[in-house]
């Protein structure tokens, strides 16, 4: 299957002073990949095998990954280094960052390294299905749609589906129904200038507030309507209540042309 070349890096999130420690497989120096994996890592020890293992059982594509350890207190970069030491014979590389940046910035320091065209963004506790990325490759193609997502198994208390509808801009606003977890060209990451790093986006709310800023440019998702993996909850995350309720962002605010309505989110 033939990818186009990736487009020009942007170059300003590697900043001046940050040293990044770099470790490959043999096999990534020499690698051309059709997609790339990203998986940003906090202290994400006890899940961080298993997700790789998932990329790496992949099928029908050829893929690189990319962890980026985002200055883990646990021994996130020891289980990365095992894994890379275990499958020498995977494009992989891990990249260390000296302080802690958050998910968005190790995110898009994983893209900057990418090599691929088509970029899956993941984490610890997505797990893909052997052939999530061939359908998700399958699902871009002669398409002009800036990412390709599929349905979501979300595992828990309560087990339910998640990116499982058609894109909707009007449902979008109301509700982040789509998983992180989804191929996205790399020129529609460079258009936005990657995941927004600012303190009041993190974690989840970066990737919608990414959703939010592709439908602001007339952008869109599609949806491949086969399952493409599994999320797990994190066992080490805080128990239900245990944190402060963050204040939200005002979308509505940020992106008016959006169709909020009067009962928006942000209202």
């Amino acid at each position: 299957m033939g990818v186009d070349p990736p487009a020009p890096m942007p170059t300003r999130r590697l900043r001046p002073g940050d040293h990044i420690e770099t470790v490959e497989t043999g096999a990534n120096p020499g690698a051309v990949p059709e997609v790339t994996v990203v998986i940003p890592v906090a202290d994400g020890a006890h899940s961080l095998r298993r997700a790789i293992d998932a990329v790496v059982a992949s099928r029908r594509v050829r893929l690189e990954l990319v962890v980026v350890d985002d200055h883990s207190a646990d021994d996130s970069a020891a289980v990365a280094r095992d894994a890379l030491a275990d499958l020498d014979h995977v494009a992989i590389r891990l990249v260390t960052l000296p302080v802690r940046r958050g998910a968005a910035a190790a995110r898009n320091v994983g893209f900057e390294l990418a090599r691929a065209e088509l970029v899956l963004s993941a984490d610890v506790g997505a797990e893909l299905f052997p052939l999530g990325l061939h359908r998700l490759v399958a699902g871009l193609a002669g398409s002009d749609a800036a990412f390709a997502y599929g349905l979501v198994e979300q595992s828990g208390p309560v087990p339910h589906l998640a990116s499982c509808l058609p894109w909707d801009v009007a449902r979008l606003v109301e509700s982040d129904y789509l998983d992180a977890m989804a191929l996205i060209r790399f020129s529609a990451w460079t258009s936005l200038g990657g995941f927004d790093e600012r303190p009041d986006l993190d974690g989840d709310l970066a990737t919608y507030d990414f959703w939010l800023q592709l439908a602001d440019q007339g952008r869109h998702g599609q949806l491949v309507p086969n399952f493409v993996g599994r999320r797990r909850p994190d066992p080490a995350g805080p128990a239900p209540g245990s944190e402060a309720p963050r204040p939200r962002p005002s979308f509505a605010d940020r992106y008016p042309r959006l169709p909020w309505g009067t009962e928006g989110p942000d209202r």
